[in-house]
């Protein structure tokens, strides 16, 4: 019985802190960031007909036709695994877009 008086303090300071720190501070901080900062706080969602499409802050800015597609995962030779069909298939998109 007496190890449970000694325990118990702790293991209530310890479910205190993780109510405290684990679930109101973050909820209250969530509520502050969205009544300060509404347009930021819910990640500058792009919408087109209106559902999320992406977020403005991904990818890069770009303004000229040299930059047709942004952040590319593969510019055909890069990957080694594509297929000719499929590279072939790029060609007038690129042409189009770099006059090459």
């Amino acid at each position: 019985m007496k190890s449970w008086k000694n325990l118990s303090p702790p293991i209530r300071l310890a479910i205190v802190t993780l109510v405290v720190f684990g679930l109101v501070f973050p909820f209250v901080m969530t509520g502050i960031g969205e009544v300060a900062f509404p347009s930021q706080s819910s990640g500058s969602q792009v919408y087109y007909d209106g559902r999320s499409v992406g977020s403005e802050l991904i990818a890069q800015n770009f303004s000229e036709a040299v930059f047709f597609q942004p952040k590319n995962g593969s510019a055909s030779g890069a990957d080694p695994d594509i297929t000719m069909a499929y590279a072939m298939s790029q060609v007038p998109r690129i042409h189009n877009a770099t006059g090459i």
